[in-house]
């Protein structure tokens, strides 16, 4: 059965409580150890931060203890903890910087993940490290959730397809640029809100909630949201 990817605020509620049941014990411990440790000075702390968020959200680094992966191709979470501190001050003041530009300079910086000539870029780590220290202006760029988002922009049946050429470059495999993604976020945001009636303020990691859920599994959102989970 397709997906109808008209825009249904019942929906979109119901995905969101459904992240937040199924994924609590998860976002109550990040939110802790990001509130816990804001600034990115200690090695210690990042460490802990980097390692906690790879695990726990699939970030894509290695773990420095694991044989199993390519080390010439995928950081290590060492050596990605070793360069954010190394980058401390600038981090810090660009990821809550109110310019545009700045937030996309945090991102870059972490994605090159010290050495672009021996690492593949940490574009999926890289927007959800940025993300958890500042989710009003940072969505995460999960092969996911931009694979629903294309779909809603293609989608006529929602009113978000004014821009054809947006849509085929977040449909194509090759895209990995955050400026345009988070930008697309932030107008797809604005849309919902104001197509939604009454409008609601949903935030960008709201969306997120419910574009990851809604693509957990392509035909069985019925399923999902039968779950058997308490509000």
């Amino acid at each position: 059965m397709e997906k109808d990817y008209t825009l249904n605020k019942d929906v979109i509620e119901e995905c969101i409580n459904y992240f937040n049941w199924k994924y609590k014990e998860i976002e109550d411990s990040l939110t802790w150890f990001f509130n816990r440790y804001k600034k990115n000075s200690n090695i210690n702390e990042v460490l802990i931060k980097v390692t906690t968020l790879n695990n726990l959200y699939g970030a894509g680094l290695r773990n420095s203890k694991d044989e199993n992966r390519d080390k010439k191709k995928t950081i290590d979470v060492v050596t990605m903890a070793s360069h954010i501190v190394s980058m401390n001050k600038k981090i810090d003041e660009l990821l809550y910087s109110k310019d545009k530009n700045e937030l996309i300079e945090a991102y870059k910086i972490i994605e090159s993940g010290f050495d672009t000539e021996k690492y593949k870029k940490c574009y999926v780590f890289a927007s959800k490290y940025c993300s958890w220290h500042n989710n009003d202006v940072f969505p995460i760029m999960d092969s996911r959730v931009k694979k629903e988002l294309y779909k809603f922009i293609i989608s006529k049946n929602n009113e978000f397809n004014g821009d054809e050429s947006k849509g085929g470059n977040i449909g194509s495999s090759g895209f990995y640029e955050y400026e345009l993604f988070r930008s697309t976020c932030i107008e797809f945001r604005n849309h919902v809100n104001n197509f939604i009636n009454p409008p609601k303020e949903y935030t960008l990691k709201d969306l997120d909630k419910f574009l990851w859920v809604y693509g957990e599994k392509e035909d069985k959102l019925n399923e999902i949201l039968n779950d058997g989970f308490e509000e």
